[in-house]
């Protein structure tokens, strides 16, 4: 943390990572017979500090270079590569010790990974300038929604000229009925059309008097056929 604050995540990454390197090739060197054994809980006192000091600065430096949006799809892709080539160094390690290759050289192959890793980092950009262009996304993106949020508070709370009311909706209805441009019946609820209105009529007559659907249908059609014109 101290480190990072003082120097940028991608800087106290790559520190690490090469702090490591050295831990690894100093263990390789030093721990290579068995009379310095009792050395080993020091040398693990430093493995501890390495690794304290590499996975903070790599969850933070994907934590701050991660666009507003996309973090999923960022952290899936982080635990693919993990997945996939996370078990390559263990795997080799494996088959140089079961193949009985002295344990110098299995434990080294470790370092040439972190080797690799190094270079790679050191051809990443300039990391304050990947802050801030990811900020400049998040802000933008964060613009476009408080706007969205603004004109849908706007909409709810303004009342439009244009706007109908309930009594200017009744009228409306009423006065296309009266020029035989829609055909609805008036209920106790509002207005229904005929096609409802049969199938209304149906259940109403199944359910009260048990008849069945020819004579439902012969109701139907009469009161269709008697019901007063407009």
């Amino acid at each position: 943390n101290y480190l990072m604050k003082k120097i940028n995540p991608l800087r106290a990454f790559r520190y690490g990572l090469m702090f490591l390197t050295i831990v690894i090739g100093t263990t390789v060197g030093f721990l290579d017979r068995p009379e310095r054994k009792n050395w080993t809980y020091l040398v693990a006192i430093f493995w501890g500090i390495a690794y304290g000091w590499i996975f903070p600065a790599q969850r933070t430096l994907q934590v701050t270079l991660t666009p507003r949006g996309q973090e999923t799809e960022i952290m899936g892709i982080f635990t693919f590569v993990t997945q996939v080539v996370g078990w390559l160094p263990a795997l080799i390690f494996s088959i140089m010790n079961e193949k009985g290759v002295n344990m110098q050289w299995s434990v080294s192959v470790l370092a040439w990974f972190l080797f690799v890793s190094i270079l790679l980092l050191f051809g990443v950009g300039d990391y304050d300038a990947a802050v801030e262009q990811v900020k400049e996304v998040g802000e933008q993106e964060m613009e476009e929604i408080r706007e969205l949020q603004r004109r849908l508070y706007e909409a709810q709370q303004g009342k439009s000229v244009n706007r109908l009311t309930d009594d200017n909706v009744v009228e409306l209805v009423a006065k296309l009925i009266d020029r035989n441009l829609v055909e609805l019946h008036l209920s106790g609820q509002g207005y229904i059309t005929p096609k409802q209105l049969r199938n209304e009529i149906k259940d109403e007559l199944l359910v009260s008097g048990g008849l069945d659907t020819k004579l439902c249908t012969y109701h139907v059609k009469y009161f269709e056929h008697h019901r007063p014109k407009r």
